[in-house]
């Protein structure tokens, strides 16, 4: 099981894990009531399933974790997971925190979990800068010397602005990353088998391999 905060990586060191032995590795499929769209097949992407039979399973402690997106019941039904086990896996998840106790207590699951704890700010900045999508804010300031050519002042001082915001709410961003990590990791301390530091992917997917 891989936790940790949003932004510190765990979803594509788990993808990175599946593929890189897909043999050995695995993981669920979710559960959504969600109506499938056109060339979604049962079993690919998500199982699909009646809201009423989700709730029935619900009702009955069924799933690992649920939620509600966009007016769809979505999540991890337990027999997913067992069946990932049956097929001789081991079942990668990078669940909620919360799900860990139910995990632990219940009688056929034998979890290791791993904290992916964000690393220093600096590291911090550069796994955003490896991962930034081309929307962001640092790119929308760059994008503004297209406007010098109406007034080469006004738009260089406003680039100047606009980089300084991105750069503030960047740093507030990752402060936050970092708080939330050290928040989560003393408060499911005592479910938790190993912390490993993201302060580099290859590095830390070695760690997890190993």
């Amino acid at each position: 099981v891989l936790v940790g905060t949003q932004g510190v990586g765990r979803r594509t060191l788990k993808n990175r894990l599946i593929n890189s032995d897909p043999e050995k590795f695995g993981t669920i499929c979710p559960w959504t009531s969600r109506p499938p769209r056109v060339l979604e097949e049962n079993g690919q992407t998500y199982w699909f399933a009646e809201r009423s039979e989700m709730e029935e399973e619900i009702k009955n402690h069924k799933f690992l974790e649920y939620g509600e997106y966009n007016g769809h019941l979505y999540g991890t039904h337990l027999d997913t997971i067992r069946e990932i086990i049956k097929q001789g896996k081991m079942c990668i998840l990078d669940c909620s925190p919360q799900s860990l106790k139910l995990l632990r207590n219940s009688t056929d699951f034998l979890p290791y979990v791993i904290f992916i704890a964000a690393p220093g700010m600096e590291q911090l900045k550069d796994l955003y800068d490896v991962s930034r999508s081309t929307g962001n804010l640092r790119a929308s300031s760059r994008n503004l010397s297209f406007d010098r050519q109406t007034s080469i002042r006004y738009s260089s001082r406003r680039a100047r602005t606009l980089e300084s915001l991105a750069s503030l709410y960047e740093e507030e961003d990752l402060k936050k990353t970092l708080e939330d990590s050290a928040s989560m990791q003393r408060t499911f301390d005592k479910y938790i088998d190993l912390v490993i530091p993201n302060n580099d992917f290859d590095s830390t997917f070695r760690k997890i391999v190993e």
